[in-house]
Order: C-alpha cells, then structure tokens, then sequence
C-alpha cells in the first residue's frame, strides 16, 4: 500500500532537510516560502548537499542536473510529483 504524498508532508521533508543542512531554526524554517530561492540559501554546493539531505527522505531520486530546481517550491513539486510516480 503506497502513500499519498501530500504538499504538507512534502513542505515538512524540506523544512527537515533545509535544518539538518543549514542549522536552520524553527522560525528560519517557518519563514521559508514556496517562493524563497535557493541561491538565498547557499552556493551551488550547498544546493547539491540540500538535496543529498532530500534524498535520504526521498530516495535518490533528484537529476544530476539541479539547474531546473530555483526555488523551494521547485524542490517540493518534484518530491510530489516523484511520489505520485511510484
């Protein structure tokens, strides 16, 4: 029986990423939109480490090629949209 990923629980898994990677706070977090880039967040390399962090909630799943992924938003509409997949 598979799992519906809903956008709560997909928000939930990049808030805890964002945290464990940048030592973010509960209020850092709350304060993360869709809509925040992911260059306010970090470099390039930070950007590669998020997702790392991502895929040990997700599975490996992300492309190699992170340029697609500007937002915080995009990274919770490809967790969503992954999930639906399986």
């Amino acid at each position: 029986m598979s799992t519906v990923m809903t956008n709560e629980k997909a928000i939930e898994i990049v808030q805890s990423a964002a945290k464990e990677q940048f030592g973010m706070t509960d209020e850092e977090v709350f304060k993360l939109s869709s809509r925040t880039e992911l260059k306010d967040l970090g470099d390039s390399l930070e950007a590669v480490e998020l997702t790392m962090v991502l895929e040990d909630y997700v599975g490996d799943v992300f492309p190699k090629d992170l340029s697609q992924f500007k937002t915080v938003g995009d990274l919770i509409n490809f967790i969503i949209k992954f999930e639906a997949k399986k």
